[in-house]
């Protein structure tokens, strides 16, 4: 059996959110690429925005952090790769987002009404210029 049944496309969701003060905005994707008879994205029920490390916005370090995580077949959150990295460290913008995700929480993909394990890749983009 597969271990996924699919990589997420949500790199191809898009639902963008701008946070207010954070500086942040996680570009989550738009459309599908197809459709999987049976099956069901998961859902995010609950996030918290990266917050910009003080250190990174003094140093006006702007970038995109894209994540990989894997959402079990509980909704639980499993392993996270930074697919692409801006800043590394406790005060770099991969930790920042690293620390936010393992916050937010998770409706599980379902395949015939069945509870799956998935993979999604998000691309959170830190811009100091806050429109």
């Amino acid at each position: 059996m597969i271990k996924y049944i699919i990589i997420l496309i949500m790199f191809i969701l898009t639902i963008t959110h701008l946070s207010g003060s954070s500086g942040c905005r996680v570009d989550q994707s738009r459309g599908t690429v197809g459709t999987l008879s049976g099956f069901k994205s998961p859902e995010i029920l609950s996030r918290v925005e990266p917050s910009y490390p003080a250190y990174a916005r003094r140093k006006g370090i702007e970038g995109k952090v894209i994540l990989r995580f894997e959402i079990n077949n509980d909704g639980s959150l499993g392993e996270i790769t930074v697919v692409q990295s801006v800043m590394t460290g406790r005060r770099g913008l991969d930790q920042a987002t690293i620390n936010a995700i393992k916050k937010w929480e998770f409706s599980p993909a379902m395949r015939h009404g069945e509870p799956v394990p998935s993979v999604m890749i998000l691309p959170f983009v830190f811009s100091l210029d806050e429109k």
